[in-house]
């Protein structure tokens, strides 16, 4: 019961906006009474009063209805757009802009934009590939002790303020240290002796 008023204040509603849109023909179709104050669509021939009653019963405009097309003033920019997209395939839209700009055929940036989305020329963007900043090389797993020797230099400073420079030298496998070599400079001819002195 109460949905059948609502539906029935809703056409009310609906028949007093055609009323003022519709004057004297909607008052013959819905045998409701018009002021004539507000109906200035009282004139005009069938066919007007007949297109503004469809009109107002799909909810359109007659204006809306009854305008022509207007024709497309992007209609040369667009096929400028294509063609010069085609010859550089690697322009985006503000280097294509630039160069409508020198045309004549635009001035805005944001038009361009808007042309090169819609005619679906937005450029793919390719992800660079991450790769090493070096060749990694996998070093192999020992099997026993002494196959396998891991070296660093470490520093550090006495308690007069002079530096030391350690040579620590450790086994990978049973992470053993076979030797420290401590002096204020290590050189590379001593660093060799001492491996060769480890290794025999």
């Amino acid at each position: 019961m109460y949905a059948a008023q609502r539906e029935l204040r809703l056409q009310r509603r609906i028949v007093a906006g055609w009323r003022y849109v519709l004057g004297s023909a909607c008052a013959e179709v819905f045998g409701g009474r018009v002021d004539r104050r507000i109906a200035p669509a009282r004139g005009g021939s069938v066919e007007a009063r007949a297109c503004a009653l469809e009109c107002a019963l799909i909810g359109l405009n007659c204006r809306t209805f009854r305008r022509p097309a207007s024709p497309d003033a992007d209609h040369e920019v667009r096929q400028r757009l294509r063609e010069l997209a085609q010859q550089r395939p690697r322009f985006g839209s503000p280097r294509l802009h630039v160069l409508l700009r020198r045309e004549g055929l635009v001035q805005n940036h944001k038009r361009t934009e808007r042309l090169y989305r819609a005619e679906g020329l937005s450029l793919r963007l390719k992800r660079r590939k991450k790769r090493p900043g070096h060749l990694r090389v996998v070093m192999p797993t020992p099997n026993g002790a002494d196959e396998s020797w891991a070296m660093d230099f470490v520093a550090d400073a006495l308690v007069h303020g002079r530096r030391i420079r350690m040579l620590t030298i450790i086994d990978t496998w049973n992470r053993e240290c076979p030797h420290i070599e401590v002096d204020f400079s290590l050189t590379g001819v001593r660093v060799a002796r001492v491996l060769e002195q480890l290794r025999q």
